[in-house]
């Protein structure tokens, strides 16, 4: 049987993205994506990406909310946080769990624009964070 990620990610490597993303697929469960970009913290954003029965999902692994948590959200700002995380979520139609932390699923053929809607979510997010908690 034909792995649909292997199929992806060699579509992923030779995409327009490939100039500014880097792809790595370190087993046959999951592709690795290095973005260009940084949070506030000076950390690389970095997403995984799993297809399971036809629907490919783009997640940060929970990495976001951890950072934000162990860096900035307590239990004075928590319920200030936690509405910024849900409206940016919602705006950019991304879910949001404890266990998978920023993710979108879709269609093979929406692969970019989920990449693109993670990150750009994950950017929102953190930029809006950093800026409450300097206020």
């Amino acid at each position: 049987m034909i792995n649909p990620l292997n199929n992806v990610f060699n579509k992923l490597k030779v995409n327009s993205v490939k100039s500014t993303y880097h792809f790595e697929m370190p087993d046959n469960a999951k592709i690795i994506i290095v973005t260009p970009f940084v949070d506030p913290f000076g950390d690389g954003i970095t997403l995984s990406m799993i297809e399971k029965e036809g629907a490919f999902t783009v997640s940060d692994d929970g990495y976001t909310l951890w950072n934000l948590r162990t860096r900035i959200i307590n239990g004075d700002n928590e319920a200030k946080y936690n509405r910024l995380l849900a409206a940016i979520g919602n705006h950019n139609q991304v879910n949001l769990t404890s266990h998978i932390g920023l993710s979108k699923s879709g269609g093979e053929d929406e692969i970019p624009q989920l990449i693109n809607t993670v990150t750009q979510t994950i950017i929102e997010i953190n930029t809006m964070a950093y800026w409450l908690n300097s206020q």
